[in-house]
C-alpha cells in the first residue's frame, strides 16, 4: 500500500512525466513504481497520474502484474485497491471523490468531498478511454469494461459492460 505524502507525490509527478518515456528511462521509472508500491511485477507507462490531492491520507493498494497504459489517472483520494493481473488501458481515468453541491447558497467549491473506496479485483481489463466514476465501489473479478464506457454502477463479475452509461452487454465464461 501507498500513502501520498507530499514526497511520494513529487515522484510520482516526476516520474509520469515524458522524460522518463526515452527507453532508458522506462526501466528507471518501472523499479521506482515497483518500490513504491513494493511490488515484484508492475508496469508503468508516461503520463501515469495517481492522484490523491483530495485526501492526505489517500491510500492505493496494487496486486502483482497490473499494467498502467500511458495517459491514466487513478484518483485514490477515497482509497483504490487493485488485484492482480489488472489493466488499465490508455486514457483511462479512475474517480473517487466528488465535490458536494447541494447547497445552493455556499460556493460548491466551500461543500467539501465525499469519497468513495473503490476495489477492483483480479483479472479486469479496463478499455480505453473509460471512466470510472464516484460513488462505484467495486469492479468484479474477470470483469472487461469496454472502450469508451462511463461506469456509475459496480460491475458484476466477468460481466463484459459497455457504453455510457455501462451497461451489461455479455459475461464471460
Amino acid at each position: 500500500m501507498i500513502r501520498f505524502p507530499r514526497m511520494k507525490q513529487a515522484m510520482m509527478a516526476i516520474m509520469g512525466s515524458g522524460f522518463f518515456s526515452l527507453p532508458p528511462l522506462q526501466t528507471v521509472r518501472n523499479i521506482s513504481y515497483r518500490l513504491a508500491f513494493n511490488l515484484p511485477s508492475i508496469k508503468v507507462r508516461d503520463r501515469v497520474w495517481f492522484d490523491g490531492v483530495h485526501e492526505p491520507s489517500a491510500s492505493i493498494t496494487m496486486g502483482n502484474k497490473v499494467y498502467v497504459q500511458e495517459g491514466v489517472h487513478l484518483d485514490c483520494s477515497g482509497g483504490l485497491t487493485v488485484g492482480d493481473m489488472v489493466t488499465f488501458s490508455s486514457g483511462v481515468r479512475v474517480f473517487t471523490h466528488n465535490h458536494n453541491v447541494e447547497d445552493a447558497l455556499r460556493p460548491w467549491r466551500l461543500q467539501g468531498h465525499s469519497k468513495t473506496p473503490l476495489v477492483i479485483e483480479s483479472d479486469v481489463w479496463i478499455g480505453a478511454g473509460s471512466i470510472i466514476l464516484p460513488n462505484v465501489r467495486k469492479i468484479g473479478k474477470g470483469a472487461i469494461i469496454g472502450a469508451g464506457s462511463v461506469v456509475t454502477k459496480e460491475v458484476t463479475p466477468y460481466s463484459i459492460v459497455a457504453g455510457n452509461p455501462a451497461k451489461i452487454i455479455g459475461h464471460r465464461k
